[in-house]
């Protein structure tokens, strides 16, 4: 049996995405929200989630953040996952 976890209509492979966090998210996370003008403090609000949180996944320091996680951030920049980890 396969692990699959399901998001907007759409399968995602645990490992995969875990190897595609680790590489791209925190780059296009900040790139994203840095394009849409939207503030970390404000994405934070947004999510309901640390200021910290966020900038350690742009930074590079919290490479594998839970589903939920990258579900709040696409959903609080109006974007799919697939957008933030490729």
């Amino acid at each position: 049996m396969r692990l699959v976890i399901k998001f907007d209509g759409q399968d995602y492979d645990p490992e995969e995405i875990t190897f595609k966090w680790g590489t791209m998210l925190g780059e296009n996370l900040k790139k994203i929200r840095n394009n849409k003008k939207i503030p970390i403090r404000e994405l934070a609000r947004k999510c309901n989630m640390c200021n910290s949180i966020i900038a350690n996944i742009e930074s590079g320091k919290s490479k594998n953040p839970i589903i939920d996680t990258v579900k709040k951030l696409a959903k609080a920049l109006d974007v799919t996952i697939d957008e933030l980890v490729e």
